[in-house]
Formats: structure tokens, sequence, C-alpha cells
């Protein structure tokens, strides 16, 4: 039985203790295949040793390091293409500072519905010259969100209650469909 290719590499480099170097000497006399393959490494040994080995220069190594880093300083990459790195806890702080920022912004632009001081936001538009409530629907639809709106009764005590009275709130008044 023939040793394997790590065996016969490690006698060829003289790495095998003696009571295997004698086996695989003996088994070597007698096989053809183990005797080229032995003949291959030993050459290539041969060849590695007679290759000189680089000479380590440190001035050139520190010379060529210096330039590269003098290419580096000039090509400086934009803030938008550089790497940041955060921790979570950070990330996850601006993240919610963000968020909690554009609903603020949003609640604010939206016309929120209460100031600061708890008070109703009202518009005072002067809406006399609307005579009927079809009249004001349309002026409300138009504005989109009206907030508050005072009317004013007439101060005269003659007019007539007709049906009930309905209250909407605003999600189904625009919605689209009036009553």
């Amino acid at each position: 039985m023939c040793p394997d290719k790590q065996l016969l590499s490690a006698y060829c480099d003289d790495e095998v203790p003696s009571p295997w170097k004698e086996r695989l000497a003996s088994h070597l006399e007698e096989c053809e295949a183990c005797r080229k393959t032995e003949g291959l490494y030993r050459s290539l040994g041969r060849a590695l040793r007679e290759v000189p080995s680089p000479a380590f220069d440190l001035e050139a190594a520190s010379a060529r390091l210096a330039a590269r880093l003098a290419r580096r300083k000039r090509g400086r990459l934009p803030l938008w293409k550089k790497r940041v790195s955060l921790p979570f806890t950070a990330a996850a702080a601006a993240a919610l500072l963000i968020f909690g920022s554009g609903v603020g912004l949003c609640l604010a632009f939206r016309g929120g519905g209460e100031d600061a001081g708890g008070a109703a936001v009202s518009s005072r538009e002067n809406l006399a010259a609307i005579k009927d409530m079809n009249e004001l629907l349309e002026v409300l639809d138009r504005r989109g969100r009206a907030g508050e709106v005072f009317i004013k009764l007439p101060e005269t005590g003659d007019f007539e209650l007709k049906g009930n009275p309905v209250f909407l709130r605003e999600a189904e008044f625009s919605g689209g469909g009036r009553r």
C-alpha cells in the first residue's frame, strides 16, 4: 500500500522521524509510482530554494506608504459618501427625534385644533353674505379644514325650528356626502 502525498512530501523535506523514514525508503525502492512522485517533490524543493527571497526595504516601504497617504488626503470623499458608525441607541434616539419632529410639524401645519392656551382656534371670516345652510356647506367645502365657525343667529326671534338638528363629526362631513 502506497503512502499518501503529504507523507511523501514530508519525507522529501526530511520531516519524517526514524522508524517510518526507513519503511518509506524501502517502499520507494520497490514502488515505481512513488519514486516518480518523490522525484517531482525533490525537484520542486530545489527550484524553490534557488528562488532568491525578496529583501524587505524599510525605506522604500515607508516612502510608498507616505505617497499613498498623500493621495488619500487629496482625494477626500464628500460627506454623503463617507461611512458613519453610530451606536444603536444613538441611531434609535435620532430616528425617534426625526419622527417626533415630523409629527409635530404635520400637526402644526394642519392646524391642530387647539393652540397652546387650550382655546379653540377659530376662523373669523365675515360670512354675512351667506343666506342659507347650503351656501355655508359649500364655503366650508372650499376652505377644507375650517376649525371652528361661529354662526350668528338673527337677533329677532321670528324664526321657526324645522326638523331635528343634526350634529356631524368632521370625518362624516368631509367624506363628501351631506345629510
